[in-house]
């Protein structure tokens, strides 16, 4: 009986030692981290602002009149629609902080235009065009974000944007003296973005985002200028190229 018991107290001893307890399978439950370079793409819905006409007469040549009596069509609003791209960046989390740099690039392909043919009446005929287009939207922002929990991130970003979007206008009136037939066009190239989500880790080294993102390429003011016997009147549309992109991504971390 007692070289029973003893036999086993051994056996325990040697089930409990060090030795034992190493060979044991180790856990896979591990934190995740968020630090790492990561590439995704992206899609959602643009919004964009409205564009304004004013002119003036500088001795009654007829742009301020023309555009008084509803001669000039309205400004042309870029269209809203489905939006697509492509973004890279690299994160690197220290505790609950997370900071990065993203780059990101969208197609839009927004275009609208706005046509207007004046029958006449108090003035000659005359045709009237405005045009807006965003052919493509990047950025590069930098990115700041906090983990209230292991898997979810909320940030904010700002940074550098950059695109293409243009302005076009163009009067015509056969029958002015002298007739008319001109136009005029002005792009904006560069601006910022500010942004703000929310991104979740959702197995493996993806994570899945919702955010907002607001960009400003700046101002412009396309002219056209008539002259009448040396009278001189402008016509000009003022445009903010700004808007807001709701989107979605999908990431994976490398």
């Amino acid at each position: 009986m007692a070289r029973t018991v003893c036999s086993g107290l051994m056996a325990l001893a040697c089930f409990f030692s060090p030795q034992a307890m190493a060979a044991e399978p180790p856990t896979t439950d591990r934190a995740y981290s968020w630090t790492g370079f990561y590439a995704g793409v992206h899609s959602g819905f643009h919004g964009s602002n409205k564009a304004r006409h004013s002119a003036t007469d500088g001795g009654g040549a007829g742009l301020g009149e023309a555009l008084s009596e509803g001669a000039f069509v309205q400004p042309a609003r870029l269209e809203s629609g489905i939006t697509g791209g492509a973004v890279f960046g690299y994160n690197y989390q220290s505790g609950a902080m997370v900071v990065g740099f993203e780059a990101d690039l969208t197609s839009l392909d927004s275009n609208e235009s706005n046509r207007l043919d004046y029958p006449g009446g108090m003035l000659a005929p005359m045709s009237s065009e405005t045009k807006r287009s965003l052919d493509y939207l990047g950025t590069l922002r930098a990115r700041i974000g906090y983990l209230p929990s292991e898997r979810i991130l909320l940030f904010v970003s700002g940074g550098l944007a950059y695109g293409k979007s243009t302005t076009s206008i163009a009067w015509e009136c056969s029958l002015c003296g002298p007739p008319a037939d001109i136009s005029a066009s002005d792009t904006a190239d560069f601006g910022y973005a500010v942004g703000a989500g929310v991104e979740a880790a959702i197995g493996g080294n993806w994570t899945i985002r919702g955010e907002y993102l607001y960009y400003d390429l700046g101002t412009t003011k396309t002219t056209l200028t008539y002259v009448y016997f040396g009278s001189t009147s402008t016509l000009t549309a003022k445009t903010e190229h700004d808007g807001g992109i709701g989107r979605i991504a999908l990431t994976l971390k490398f």
